[in-house]
């Protein structure tokens, strides 16, 4: 990547120093010639053109503008885009993955890319320089141009160029760094990427996919290539979470149950408990699904007391709620979501939210062909992280993970998981399909 960084830096430089040598010949020769005539006379009075152009060599016009211009603006360029980078979502989140502070994240990214800008930007000015020469002596015929170069650089003292060149290099990196850190406090993006929320996608398989179904689907998945910095994760029926957790050993992807019940044990026929589920190594669990409330008539109060078995048995707890269609033509949308957490979840300690996901479901929109658009899902969801914050507190509210569970597709994942306070998806029918669920988890 370096060597193609050089080549392209000496690709793009080439022309525009040749410009800058023209551009340096000339305005030389005018300022000269200005001075000369005392701002009286004519350009073209002057005969000795040749004692113009030394004295151009000996003010070192030419350098300063071709060591100027043309490099200031390419390492302008490369800073650009170094800042760009480390406001990139992927780059923070990777490296606060790797347990590094805020602060180390800025720095070690400004240091570890200033220098390889640099590095290559002053090589292209002498490559550069040296080439334009060239061209101009033995394209046009100029004779002495290259040689004047050459001439005017050895009457430098080398010593101190080079040590000109380093100082002005470091800094280069100094001056990223430092921009790299008021970006840190003044970019409300990176404000928000600080508490590294992770970028998840559930695939929610319901009452599909007996035991070879089940294993076809997950090897299918397994072939494709999943990005590092995107937890995923799939719920198979109970009868092939076992089986799934055997396929998936070698893999990052989490194996969820779709449902516990509140009891730890007991005469309740077609159950399953926390400590069950925890048996064969599964850890994480939907509660409150659409589907369970509406069909098997979950309230809010059953659904309570599952969060606490779970949470009790240390699972991990992916809470779906959502307001039917009613309520969002009779705007009461919101009101519903604010009652459904805070009958089961506003009560839990603080403690317990490292271990909550919250999965939003607008139930209008699901299996309907309805969609909720991008603006209505950011909008819904920005007011959870809101009443979050009322409840909790503001490090709870930025690191709870919110995920939009109404019909997510392929054609739809990245413009809603655009939005500021969407972090993934709870995917149903569209997690049947390996292909159309692993580019969904591509598209963030």
């Amino acid at each position: 990547d370096r060597f193609l960084l050089f080549l392209s830096t000496i690709g793009m430089s080439v022309p525009s120093f040749f410009s800058a040598i023209l551009f340096s010949w000339f305005f030389g020769y005018v300022l000269h010639s200005y001075t000369q005539l005392n701002m009286t006379g004519s350009l073209y009075e002057l005969d000795d053109f040749g004692d113009s152009y030394h004295i151009i060599w000996k003010n070192l016009i030419l350098p300063s503008f071709v060591l100027g211009i043309r490099p200031l603006a390419v390492i302008i360029q490369l800073i650009r885009t170094n800042l760009l980078e480390v406001l990139s979502k992927d780059y923070i989140r990777t490296a606060y993955s790797k347990g590094l502070s805020k602060y180390q994240v800025i720095f070690k990214h400004g240091l570890k890319n200033s220098l390889n800008p640099v590095i290559t930007a002053v090589s292209g000015w002498f490559a550069s320089l040296l080439a334009g020469a060239i061209f101009v002596e033995y394209v046009f015929g100029w004779n002495g141009l290259g040689k004047e170069i050459v001439e005017a650089l050895n009457q430098l003292d080398i010593p101190v160029v080079m040590g000109a060149v380093i100082v002005i290099a470091f800094l280069f990196i100094i001056i990223n760094i430092v921009v790299d850190l008021i970006y840190v406090y003044l970019d409300p993006r990176i404000k928000t990427l600080s508490t590294m929320r992770d970028k998840i996608v559930a695939g929610n398989w319901k009452m599909n996919n007996n035991q070879f179904q089940t294993k076809e689907l997950l090897n299918s998945i397994k072939s494709f290539e999943i990005p590092n910095d995107v937890r995923v994760m799939v719920a198979p029926a109970f009868t092939q979470l076992s089986q799934s957790k055997e396929v998936l050993s070698n893999t990052s992807i989490t194996v969820v149950a779709q449902n516990i019940n509140a009891a730890v044990s007991g005469a309740y026929t077609g159950e399953v408990s926390a400590d069950m589920l925890k048996g064969i190594g599964v850890i994480t669990t939907l509660i409150g699904h659409s589907e369970r409330r509406a069909i098997f008539c979950e309230t809010d109060s059953i659904i309570k007391e599952k969060v606490k078995a779970a949470l009790d048995a240390e699972m991990e707890v992916i809470f779906c709620f959502g307001e039917q269609l009613a309520d969002r033509k009779s705007n009461n949308h919101f009101k519903v979501v604010a009652r459904q957490l805070e009958t089961a979840l506003f009560d839990l300690p603080e403690t317990q939210w490292n271990k909550i996901i919250l999965a939003y479901e607008p139930v209008w929109a699901i299996g309907t062909g309805e969609t909720a658009s991008p603006n209505q899902a950011q909008e819904m969801h920005k007011y959870i992280r809101n009443l979050i914050l009322e409840n909790y507190n503001q490090k709870i509210a930025e690191d709870v993970a919110i995920l939009y569970g109404g019909s997510v597709k392929p054609n739809n994942a990245r413009e809603i998981f655009s939005g500021k306070d969407v972090d993934g998806g709870l995917i149903g029918g569209a997690s049947l399909k390996a292909a159309d669920f692993i580019e969904i988890v591509s598209s963030f």
